[in-house]
This record gives structure tokens, sequence and C-alpha cells, in this order.
């Protein structure tokens, strides 16, 4: 399965149904789990799920790079963000595109490898004619409840206006789609925080079967007042019934929910200053880089993985002067989560960043981190890329003190350990001694 822009994992109903839905089923691809993986909370075992064309072999080949240990959404930091990112896709789909999404639901909520929940589903979207709030709703005409294949917007997911007075002209609005968000982000936290951990799978909160029309307007009425929100963190409480309210004009705005204190605070603030890095200008880059460890020695190491470290290596290629900032980032990631996942998520970056010649400040950096890099990744990702840099940063005339670091570095017997004689004597060697007999430096001829 995949999306023209990327791939997807599952979609949140893949997740809600505990793949019921899906070949296999939960314990089938459960047995793809690493040996010492646990399956804890909501996501753990959805990574599992993942078919691309129905190819088997390679779901199996993903489980050692891909699946393993990424989506465990135990924490409602990860569900909240995931809220936010799909109250900001309607909000972009009602005040730029001018439409409706009509059908909000689980199924139309899909999730990227790298933990992006994003909106798609397009297909009963309606728009907006001029400037109006509101759009007259052609669904949901025939109230005779039907077994076949629904061929309108799931009612377990609309509010009471989509079947309210019968089979009279009705009306949907900006909040309609935002009423579906609620309930699609209830049953989320729900599941996840209660029945997940029951061993339970997703049961909807408006209780109407084969899109009924004439049942759904009465069973919206009756099961949104039986709502329990004792589950639901704190900050979202309110949120949630600001969304649920029954009158669509009394419903929080997109607005409201975007610029609500929760998204504002605690790990969601340090999550939205990091999605923002890339605008800022190089002082603010750098101040938000330095202050990032103290603030995300709480997080779990999948958003490390899967969140802080991709925005830090897309930073890193963008913005060569910034190694000088990052690489202490990724020691101190490197350090709160797998060796493996690790170098799944910052190979590719250190690659561009160790070749990597015309900034002075990101050589010298790379140097200063070089025994990190063999202790992270392994010999040949040594030998081929940060020999090579110690390499450039001794050709770098006019740089003495980038030099006299690589000198020194070079001369550690960790160096001497990673690579072949051969290298050694060829490409180290030669240089190190050039570099020396030039050098005034005392020390520098002292640590040759």
């Amino acid at each position: 399965m995949a999306f023209v822009t990327e791939r997807i994992v599952c979609s949140l109903a893949d997740l809600l149904s505990r793949f019921e839905q899906i070949p296999g089923r939960y314990n089938w691809h459960a047995n793809y789990l690493e040996p010492n993986a646990t399956i804890t909370g909501m996501l753990r075992p959805y990574a599992l799920c993942i078919y691309y064309e129905d190819r088997i072999d390679f779901l199996i080949l993903l489980s050692s790079e891909i699946l393993v240990c990424i989506f465990d959404i135990d924490t409602d930091v990860e569900i909240s963000h995931g809220f936010l990112q799909i109250a900001e896709a309607l909000q972009y789909l009602h005040t730029v595109r001018k439409k409706l999404h009509m059908n909000v639901s689980p199924e139309n909520v899909v999730l990227t490898p790298g933990g992006e929940w994003k909106l798609c589903g397009l297909g009963f979207a309606l728009a907006f004619a001029n400037d109006d709030n509101k759009i007259a709703i052609p669904y949901y005409l025939n109230p005779v409840a039907t077994k076949s294949m629904l061929l309108e917007p799931d009612l377990k997911y609309r509010g009471q206006e989509m079947t309210e007075a019968g089979g009279t002209l009705r009306y949907a609005f900006a909040s309609s789609d935002l009423f579906s968000l609620g309930v699609t982000m209830y049953e989320t936290y729900r599941f996840n925080l209660q029945l997940a951990r029951a061993g339970r799978s997703n049961v909807s909160i408006i209780n109407v079967s084969n899109n009924n029309v004439e049942d759904h307007y009465h069973r919206a009425l009756q099961d949104l007042e039986r709502l329990d929100y004792s589950m639901i963190p704190q900050g979202v409480q309110q949120i949630l019934r600001g969304m649920l309210q029954l009158p669509a004009h009394g419903r929080l705005s997109n607005i409201d929910i975007i610029n609500n204190p929760f998204f504002h605070s605690g790990a969601l603030a340090i999550m939205r200053n990091l999605a923002s890095i890339a605008s800022k200008d190089q002082g603010g880059q750098a101040s938000t880089l330095t202050s990032l460890p103290s603030q995300i020695c709480d997080f779990p190491p999948r958003l490390l993985e899967n969140y802080v470290l991709p925005v830090i290596c897309n930073l890193g290629r963008k913005e060569p002067s910034m190694w000088k900032y990052s690489l202490p980032l990724y020691v101190f990631i490197s350090s709160k989560i797998s060796s493996q996942a690790y170098a799944r998520a910052a190979t590719s970056s250190l690659i561009t960043g160790l070749s990597e010649t015309g900034n002075v400040d990101s050589l010298a950096a790379f140097v200063a981190h070089a025994e990190h890099l063999l202790e992270a990744l392994d010999k040949e990702f040594f030998a081929k890329y940060v020999v090579t840099m110690l390499c450039n940063a001794l050709d770098k005339q006019g740089e003495s003190a980038v030099q006299g670091s690589a000198i020194s570095v070079m001369t550690k017997d960790f160096v001497c350990g990673a690579i072949s004689s051969e290298q050694f004597l060829n490409e180290v060697v030669p240089r190190v001694c050039r570099e020396t007999c030039k050098s005034s430096n005392f020390e520098v001829k002292v640590s040759f």
C-alpha cells in the first residue's frame, strides 16, 4: 500500500480493531517481533500489519528494520500529537481548500513509518459554495437499513445533525467534521488507556448498525450523554467535551482546538518547537538544539527515534553549520535508544555530514565525536566515512586547530584498532607525517 508522497503503515481503524480485518490478524503478525520485544499498550503490534502489494516477504524484511519497537504508543503524548496533526489538517481543508471532509473516522486516519498521522479518504468531501459556512447534506436520504457495502459516510462518527428532521433538508458545518474527530479521538484514547490493556478491541460510542438512518439520531443523543471521560487525560477532557456538543453551533472551532493551551505545554510544546526549527534563523536553531537534552530526557525511546532524531537529521542536511550543536544530541539520543534503531535513523544523515568539508566548525565537531561514531555504528562505517573525514580535516590547510585535533584523534588506539593496517599506512600515516613535520606545535609532534 503506498501513497503518492510516502508509505503508510496502517490506519487507526486497524489498531482499534486489533487487526481483525488484516489477514493473519494480531497473533500471526506478533510472531515477527524480536524475541526480547514485548507487546504493550496500543501500537507495538500494529506496525506488524504492513502489506505492500500483499508481499509477505517484504513484511518479514521490514520486521528487523522498521517494525519492531517503532509504534508503541503507550503514552497519551503521542496520541495527543496525532490529534493535533489531524485538527491542523482539517483547519487547512476548511479554510484553504474550502471543503468539508464529511467522513473523518479511524479508517481515514493513517500512520506513517515516522509516526505522523495523516488525514485521507476524501471521497465524500463537499465544497462550500462561495462564502457559505454550511453545506446541504446529500447523504442519508434512504432511511432503510441495509447490510450491503456502505456507500455513505459512517454514521458511527457523525453528529446528530446528519440525520435530524427525517428526510428534510439538513446541513453540515465545519463543526460536523470536528465532531467526527472528537469521536475518533475519544475512542483512540479509551482504547489505548483502557480497552487494550484488558485485551479488548474498540467499541463504537455511537451504537448504530448498518448506517441505519432512523436509529442514528436517537442513538447519538443517548450514547453521548452516557460517555465516561474518566480515563481521558485531564487536559484533553474539556477539548473533547467541547467537540462533542450536540448542537453543531455550540462546538469548539478548529482554532479553539489548535490554540488550546494543552497543545502548547509540556512534551507537545517541545515537539511543536522542534517542528518549526527549520524556519528559524541559525541563532534560534542553535539555541533550540542546545536546550534540547534537558527537555527530552524523559521522552520514550520511540519518540526520540521517530520524531526527535529525524528532525535533527534533516536539519544537519540543510544547515551544515548546525552539526556543531546537533552532534551532542546524537550522542545523547544514542544512549536512550537501541543501537539498531540509532543506526537505522542516523546513518544516512551522518554520511552527509561527514562528507561536508566546507564548514570548519562542523568538521571540528565530527573530529571531536569520532570515537562516538565508532562506538555507535560499526568498524566498516568508521573506516569508510569517518577516516575519510579525518583525512579531509588533515588536508584543511590554514586550519591548524582542526588539523591538530585530527592528528590527535588519528594517533589514538581506537583508530588503529578499527581500520586495516593497509588503510592506516596508505591514508593515515602519510598525512599525519606531513602535518606533524610542518607543525611548530610541540604537543602535536609529541602526540604523533
